[in-house]
């Protein structure tokens, strides 16, 4: 025999408040019951949103890692582009000046080269290559033929001036041959004959 029923025995209790007392005891039992149920489901939302940040934490690594590749991999670009120009450039100032584009600016770029040099430029067989160094400035170098070929695989923007198809078979296009007379006039147009 319960304690309820030994209290509703004695008179102690009515039959109504023992039904009552019942009523909530059951509602408590349902409550704790549901709470198992509430409580799974919140396991449930707990390991499912930690294995969301789980799989946002392996994404931002997985990011972050092709991000560092990516950076490293436009270092290396920048400095196989700076060795390549470097290893393959030709020397030699001279008498003669020589205007290019230097890549990323509005003005030519002006050297003094000598007439082989020039030459070689006008024929294909030397461009005029460069790159930005660390402090921002334009560096130029006049390279050869196998660093041209190189440069247009990996970097044709390091190219800055180079000629495709060399036309020196007209003479008003070679800048070394000085069959004019000097004068205030463009170079270009020859004198005509008679005129004073």
């Amino acid at each position: 025999m319960s304690l309820r029923d030994q209290l509703v025995a004695k008179g102690l209790a009515s039959k109504k408040q023992a039904r009552d007392t019942n009523r909530a005891l059951k509602k408590d039992r349902k409550s704790r019951q549901g709470s198992k149920d509430r409580k799974a489901a919140r396991r449930a939302e707990a390991e499912a949103a930690a294995a969301e940040a789980q799989a946002q934490a392996e994404a931002a690594r997985v990011a972050a890692r092709d991000a560092d590749r990516a950076a490293r991999e436009a270092h290396e670009h920048v400095y196989r582009v700076r060795q390549i120009i470097e290893a393959h450039r030709l020397g030699g100032r001279g008498p003669i000046p020589f205007h290019h584009r230097i890549a990323g600016r509005t003005v030519l770029g002006r050297l003094s080269l000598r007439e082989a040099i020039v030459r070689d430029i006008r024929l294909g067989r030397a461009a005029v290559a460069g790159y930005t160094d660390d402090a921002g400035e334009p560096v130029v170098r006049i390279v050869g033929r196998k660093a041209i070929l190189r440069l247009r695989e990996i970097a044709p923007e390091a190219l800055w001036h180079v000629v495709d198809e060399p036309r020196l078979d007209d003479r008003s296009e070679d800048p070394l041959r000085k069959d004019w007379e000097p004068s205030v006039r463009p170079h270009r147009v020859r004198p005509i004959e008679g005129a004073s």
